[in-house]
């Protein structure tokens, strides 16, 4: 029957009916239906749910004492060995029976009608012989419940205000361990269970314990069933096709509103909260994403205390570093008008915190900004602030420098580094450990702002110190990896493994960064896809760097399929696809492939004009690809056959052109240190190149100046200063 037909039934009527059709194959009468109705069983309820019988106590109810008006074909008073009661319909009163509609209803139930499982993913629900041992035909219930406790009551209807599919087993198996979140002292502590009074307090709530039990009892009675994958927490649970609409009356009976509170407590416990505190943040979030959105979007209906609405904000916060830079934004957005005005100072500063970075991401500097600004004019002063509050202050200040490297204002980062360091630690006001994890993220950062300024040692150090300052890869044994990476480990390795490139070290810079693809490829297929495009642009340049064009090319034709697929790429996107396309054309000038480099030095003219945002549109990569062209322009002309295109003056303007805003452009920017192979070997080698190919060219006043700006040192030499500097 429908949900419908249960209007007007007590909550502890709807349960022992829907039992007792569960376990039942034979038609299902009126009389039966009134003979249950009259074994309820009275009382409070506990924690707001029934009290379900255990086995025990359904035998006490069904076992009563024979009386003359029992009829012949009953079955005896005891229990039979298959599980058969004896239902006495006599015993009947007036104020057990039923209303005369839904007697009708019931009267005309057939076996398909009962909770049948079918589904070819799951068991029987129990084991009923089919056909009745009795010489009568009237149903009756095995001795077997199937419900035992509350909690599994509880569970199944939190099944149900979960969607009913594919909930993730994650959400249990979090439920079951700590979790962690940063207190106002800056301290990782386990997060109590949420037990506000003005909200639900479910049985699992109070006894955590009962978890796995009532797990383990609604998958032995088939009531939920498991999607297996290969990885233990992309595992999903989902309630029995055949029990759907019975989960669905605990929605009904004690209201959406319940439900939705509950479930919604319940997965925001679970879901993370800082990569910092845990290495599964990035993955776990994205498979718990999917179910607080529906839950957030199920309570908008309903009026929520205050403390819950903090609790989805934090979790909208957190939700806002896995998603899509839309959807990011959108989380951000959330959390501010569910809170309003009453936002706490912390969740406000992560906010602005985030929307700095997705808007740096996007290439808004200035709106980044601003932002941050914004916070900052009405933001306690860091003296007085908690330390969680300081360790968001220092990380809001990262984000100002970060945004102040892209905009190339190098000098001025630098000196704001200085306001940075002033916030260090005393013995009498230590660090937290909140405000100890932000060391990390300014090391790499002090790192870039030197690397941008060409100091490459001091960058280098920096980043020695983000590695050590990097989770362990491996566990004690040596022998397992990890189930997450370091989220910020590939950027490191590369940035480490470009430097050593720079100074001649390949062999070094390969052995790091193939350990790394190998580890992707392997541990974690299809996964870190951005960390594995940084990793395969920064080994183009060892490749190229020992001839291994081979290898090289293979690279290049994997990246380019990558970036194709990329609609929409976000800054570092933007910028690794610019490298790639400049390594295919150094990889074909090296191969003498003049005609075909020059095509795709003028396809990196175009990304830096169409990516304005990551590049100057007349900047160092422009004079890089002008005096590449130009190379290339004089080098094909000489491997020709037909020189006469060198005789042409129009050809000789052209080429000359070319040089001419090459010299232009690369005496007046600053050395871009970014890539330090470009300015360390490839622009030092393309201007030695010209001075052999074309010596008429090489005493342009611009010309020396640049062969003074990019001296051209050998890589033995390069080995060489680079260990008297360290010395």
């Amino acid at each position: 029957f429908s949900a419908n037909d249960l209007d007007g039934f007590t909550f502890e009527e709807i349960i022992f009916i829907i039992e007792f059709v569960a376990h039942n194959q034979n038609s299902l009468g009126c009389e039966a239906l009134e003979a249950e109705a009259i074994k309820l069983i009275s009382g409070p309820w506990r924690s707001s749910t029934p009290p379900l019988l255990g086995s025990e106590e359904r035998l006490s109810v069904h076992n009563r004492p024979e009386n003359g008006n029992r009829r012949s074909s009953s079955p005896s008073s005891d229990p039979d060995p298959n599980g058969g009661f004896d239902i006495s319909l006599e015993e009947s009163s007036s104020k057990y029976q039923f209303a005369t509609k839904k007697r009708k209803v019931a009267s005309s139930l057939s076996a398909s009608d009962g909770l049948i499982n079918d589904n070819p993913h799951e068991s029987a629900l129990t084991a009923i012989p089919s056909v009745s041992p009795y010489p009568t035909c009237r149903p009756y219930p095995t001795c077997r419940p199937v419900m035992t406790t509350p909690a599994s009551l509880e569970l199944l209807g939190l099944f149900a205000a979960l969607g009913g599919v594919k909930v993730p087993s994650l959400i249990f198996e979090r439920f079951l361990s700590p979790q962690l979140r940063w207190s106002e002292d800056g301290d990782p502590v386990p997060a109590p269970l949420p037990l506000d009074s003005d909200t639900p307090r479910g049985e699992l709530f109070n006894s955590p314990e009962s978890l796995t039990e009532s797990l383990e009892q609604l998958r032995l009675g088939s009531w939920i069933y498991m999607d297996h994958f290969d990885k233990s927490s992309y595992q999903r649970f989902s309630v029995s096709e055949s029990v759907r609409e019975y989960s669905a009356q605990l929605l009904k009976v004690k209201g959406l509103h319940y439900w939705t509170l509950l479930a919604l407590q319940f997965v925001c416990h679970v879901f993370p909260r800082d990569p910092t505190l845990e290495a599964s943040f990035q993955r776990h979030g994205k498979i718990l994403s999917p179910v607080i959105d529906h839950l957030i979007e199920q309570s908008k209906a309903f009026e929520l205390p205050k403390s819950t609405r903090i609790t989805i904000a934090e979790v909208l916060v957190a939700k806002a570093r896995v998603g899509s830079s839309q959807y990011n934004r959108q989380s951000l957005d959330e959390a501010t008008e569910l809170l309003g005005d009453e936002i706490p100072d912390y969740i406000r500063a992560s906010i602005v915190l985030r929307r700095s970075i997705l808007l740096r991401l996007e290439g808004a500097y200035h709106s980044s900004e601003q932002e941050i600004l914004d916070y900052q004019n009405g933001a306690a002063s860091y003296e007085v602030a908690n330390p969680r509050l300081r360790a968001l202050s220092r990380l809001l200040l990262i984000s100002h420098l970060e945004n102040l490297i892209q905009l190339e204002a190098y000098e001025k980062a630098e000196k704001e580094v200085r306001e940075l360091n002033k916030w260090e630690p005393s013995e009498g006001a230590p660090w937290s450990p909140m405000e100890l994890s932000v060391n990390f993220k300014k090391w790499s950062t002090v790192s870039k702002i030197y690397q941008s300024r060409g100091r490459l040692e001091s960058a280098k150090s920096h980043l020695v110190r983000c590695y050590s300052f990097l989770r362990p890869e491996r566990l004690r044994n040596d022998t397992e990896l990890l189930p997450d990476p370091d989220p910020n480990r590939f950027q490191i390795i590369c940035r480490l493994s470009d430097l050593l490139c720079a100074d001649g070290y390949w062999v070094d810079a390969r052995s790091n960064i193939e350990y790394e693809i190998n580890s992707i490829s392997s541990d974690f297929p299809g996964k870190f896809a951005k960390a594995l495009t940084r990793l395969k642009v920064s080994l183009l340049d060892v490749d190229i760097a020992e001839s291994k064009y081979d290898q090289a090319s293979s690279g290049i034709e994997w990246l380019k399929q990558q970036f194709d697929e990329i609609s929409s790429p976000d800054i570092s996107y933007q910028w690794l696809h610019v490298r790639s396309i400049i390594a295919s054309a150094r990889l074909l000038h090296s191969q003498r492939r003049f005609k075909e480099a020059i095509s795709e030095w003028d396809l990196v003219l175009s990304l830096v004009r169409k990516y304005s945002d990551s590049f100057e549109p007349e900047g160092f990569f422009y004079g890089l690809a002008q005096l590449s062209i130009a190379l290339a322009r004089l080098q094909n002309a000489r491997s020709t056959t037909d020189a006469s295109c060198i005789s042409s003056p129009s050809w000789h303007a052209d080429t000359r052109q070319f040089f001419d805003k090459a010299c232009a452009v690369l005496a007046r920017e600053d050395v871009n240190y970014w890539v330090p192979t470009l300015p360390k070997t490839v622009i030092p080698d393309l201007l030695s190149n010209i001075q052999s190919t074309e010596a008429s060219w090489w005493t342009a006043d611009d010309f020396l100046k640049l062969q003074q700006k990019y001296p051209y040192l050998p890589v033995f030499d390069r080995r060489q200063q680079r260990l008297s500097s360290r010395m």
